[in-house]
């Protein structure tokens, strides 16, 4: 017996003008399950209709989980493929990323934190985020691998890897 299944996932995301910047990406496959926030580091090259290594591992990982949705937010907006090129962000545009994460937040039901596990960089950066996350203490996790090495980031997302309570290094609770 053979069955046809067809499926729409609702894709949108926040650029800047010039598409240097991007503030949120969003799928939406089922609204009437849970939705994740997914706060990294900095955007890549997925948008609206492109993805990358990271949003499918992270979306194959939540819909596995029985999530409905993915909200992606960073601590940066500016879009590089690597971040070594961070520092070459406008501050102007940056400046409105943190609209963009206080209500990712405020909207999910789960709030994972994909930064990096570096705790030396960004420190300044992750400081301000993790105040605005205070406030959903209940419902912040991050992903540990099957080493038990925590904070890692999903574009290596692995089989055996799962979601534990992130603990704030950044600022005092």
């Amino acid at each position: 017996m053979v069955k046809e299944i067809e499926r729409t996932i609702k894709s949108a995301a926040v650029l800047s003008d010039d598409d240097k910047y991007r503030y949120k990406l969003t799928r939406i496959w089922d609204s009437d399950k849970p939705n994740a926030t997914v706060v990294m580091l900095n955007p890549s090259k997925a948008d609206m209709l492109k993805t990358d290594r990271t949003v499918m591992n992270v979306t194959n990982f939540l819909v596995d989980n029985g999530y409905g949705a993915i909200t992606i937010v960073n601590l940066f907006a500016y879009r590089v493929t690597d971040p070594k090129f961070l520092n070459q962000r406008d501050e102007l545009h940056e400046s409105i990323n943190d609209d963009y994460l206080r209500e990712a937040f405020y909207d999910a039901d789960l709030i994972i934190v994909a930064w990096t596990r570096d705790k030396d960089k960004y420190v300044i950066r992750k400081r301000e985020v993790e105040n605005l996350l205070l406030g959903y203490r209940n419902k912040i996790k991050c992903f540990e691998d099957d080493k038990g090495k925590k904070l890692r980031h999903p574009r290596d997302l692995g089989a055996g890897w799962k979601l534990v309570d992130y603990e704030f290094m950044f600022v005092e609770i």
